[in-house]
This record gives structure tokens, C-alpha cells and sequence, in this order.
């Protein structure tokens, strides 16, 4: 019997091409093989255990850097970035960064005005447009990444109200064959950092 993987989704920003407040929007996929995930949570539990971080909850960022009632203390939270920078460096896992610019989507659907979402389904359809092409270069690396190793997937994403219906409708699309999967997505190109080898895919 074949082992597993995951492939832990998460984003940043706002995908819809209606919403103006920031033009950027970021797409991540983490893979972990399934006989790792044991020793991986193990690390980052006791990184949570020395830092005082709640055990039971995920870890937000935002919580710990920023928000003026939970953040850590400078020294802390630098002493945090070092140990979280040396966890990634070590543990087995494959990154993958789907980043848009929304206005160059826009400019290219000759969009001038959100007025333009409105109306026909198709048209409202075409706000989600950017999330269901980003999604859809994670499932593409996934499955190139489970047909090399020769494994079974599972796929989990943050839930976040809009982008759980793009999510499974994008997953839909693929699983019935309208998106060919067969050789991945060749878009990603391979990036490498002092400790990790990640990789991305920038949408233009």
C-alpha cells in the first residue's frame, strides 16, 4: 500500500479581483510526506513550549509580531525568527509560492471598473478568477510531487470564508478532468535560500 503526503494550503491577501485595498495576493502549499509529520509537529511543539505559545491553536504571525496585546518582546521575537528559521532549514518539506499582481489581471480582462462583476453569473464568476488559476498550479505541483514518490494525497487548507467554495470548486475542475494534471505545472521555477529550496510561481 502506497504512503501519503499533504498539502497544507494556506494564503495572504485578498485573491477577489473586485477587492482594490491591495493589488498582491499570495498562495502557499507546504508538502509533508506523512511518515514526517509526526517529527515535524514534535519540533514545532516545542518551539511553541519554549516560547510560551498556546499549544492548542495555530500559530498566526500577526498574534506574535504584531498585535500590540500578544506580541512578544523584540528580543523574543527575534530569538523566535532565528529558531523557526533553523527549524525550517532541517525539517523534509517542499514549499510552494503562487504570488499575483491582480491589477495586471485586470488590465489583461480589460476590466476598468468592479461594476463590470456584476450581472451575469459569468461575470461575477470572473472576480475569483486569479484564486482558481493559483490553486490550481498547487494542485498541478502536488500531483507531480505525488506521482515521483509514488503516493496517495490529502490536501488541507486554512478555511477562510470564499476561498474554501474557490478552493473545492478549482479541486472539482481538476479531479474531473478539465484541468490536465498529468505532467504538473510547469510554471514553478526552482528557488534556493542559504538553508531551503522552495518554489514559485509568479502569475503575470
Amino acid at each position: 500500500m502506497n504512503s501519503g503526503a499533504y498539502l497544507y494550503i494556506d494564503e495572504s491577501g485578498k485573491s477577489s479581483l473586485s477587492d482594490d485595498t491591495s493589488n498582491h495576493f499570495l498562495l502557499t502549499g507546504v508538502i509533508v510526506k506523512q511518515e514526517d509529520l509526526i517529527t515535524i509537529e514534535g519540533f514545532f511543539n516545542f518551539i511553541k513550549l519554549k516560547f510560551s505559545l498556546n499549544q492548542t491553536e495555530p500559530f498566526h504571525s500577526y498574534e506574535v509580531y504584531e498585535n500590540p496585546e500578544t506580541m512578544l518582546p523584540a528580543a523574543r521575537s527575534r530569538l523566535l525568527s532565528e529558531q523557526l528559521d533553523d527549524f525550517l532549514s532541517i525539517i523534509p518539506i517542499e514549499i510552494c509560492i503562487v504570488s499575483i499582481d491582480k491589477s495586471i489581471f485586470r488590465s489583461t480582462l480589460g476590466v476598468t471598473s468592479t461594476d463590470q462583476f456584476k450581472g451575469s453569473k459569468k461575470r461575477k464568476e470572473m472576480r475569483d478568477f486569479p484564486y482558481r488559476v493559483m490553486s490550481t498550479c498547487l494542485f498541478g505541483q502536488f500531483a507531480s510531487y505525488l506521482e515521483k514518490n509514488n503516493l496517495i494525497g490529502q490536501i488541507i487548507a486554512d478555511s477562510r470564508r470564499g476561498g474554501d467554495h474557490q478552493l473545492l470548486k478549482s479541486l472539482h475542475l481538476c479531479k474531473e478532468g478539465s484541468v490536465n494534471l498529468k505532467k504538473g505545472y510547469k510554471g514553478f521555477k526552482q528557488l534556493h535560500s542559504e538553508k531551503k529550496d522552495f518554489y514559485q510561481a509568479d502569475l503575470r
